[in-house]
């Protein structure tokens, strides 16, 4: 069996996310979306099942910038159809500017910097797509749960 992640666990209220504090989130079809980066594996009826459980688990989580954003919720996912040895760690990012550091939690760009990472130690199923031709998501073919 083969899996394809489409859905994106967004915040449901816009610019109030930016607060670093939670707010409530939703699953959202995001067909038509751009896409720079994508990794693919083969799992078993039982790993789909379990990223199922833990989509429609993990989807009321609150959202929030810094602690549980869209990059942990798909990483979330990922992750549980996947052994301990093969879960993919990604990196809080930090926001710099002059002195001032900030950490911001995982963001979609370390998330592309640890797949980049990973097809240059030749992982398979990672595909990068240059900053200037994304990608684009197909279109919601099923329900969403």
């Amino acid at each position: 069996m083969y899996i394809l992640f489409r859905e994106g666990c967004n915040s449901n209220f816009g610019i109030l996310s930016l607060s670093m504090g939670p707010v409530g989130s939703e699953i959202n079809d995001n067909g038509a979306h751009e896409y720079n980066a994508s990794i693919s594996r083969d799992i078993t009826q039982s790993a789909f099942e379990l990223a199922l459980v833990t989509a429609t688990t993990k989807k009321d989580k609150s959202y929030d910038l810094k602690d549980y954003n869209c990059v942990d919720y798909a990483v979330d996912v990922y992750n549980a159809t996947r052994p301990a040895a093969e879960q993919l760690s990604v990196p809080n990012a930090k926001l710099q500017s002059g002195i001032v550091s900030v950490t911001i939690g995982r963001s979609p760009a370390s998330l592309y910097t640890k797949l980049k990472t990973m097809q240059t130690e030749g992982k398979p199923g990672i595909v990068l797509e240059p900053a200037t031709a994304p990608k684009t998501a197909p279109a919601k073919t099923g329900v969403c749960p």
